[in-house]
């Protein structure tokens, strides 16, 4: 799963900085793990790891927020 934030100001960056450093530190087996990370351009994207079931907006809103396919990804992080 990709989570996009759009860095339009200070406080987006921060929210995004902020959420970095909680999910780093989060281990619990109904949340997803935070793979990695990217800030470039006005954009960051945070990459989780894939849950089975999807994730909780999938369940909400029957809509994925974004997806990916593994090559997709590896060719945007190099």
């Amino acid at each position: 799963m990709i989570k996009r934030f759009h860095q339009n100001n200070s406080r987006s960056s921060l929210t995004f900085e902020n959420e970095v450093r909680f999910h780093a530190k989060l281990l619990h087996k109904n949340v997803a793990k935070l793979i990695g990370c990217c800030s470039e351009r006005g954009e960051a994207l945070l990459v989780y790891e894939s849950l089975p079931n999807g994730s909780l907006s999938d369940t909400v809103t029957g809509m994925p927020l974004l997806s990916c396919s593994y090559s997709s990804l590896w060719a945007f992080f190099t």
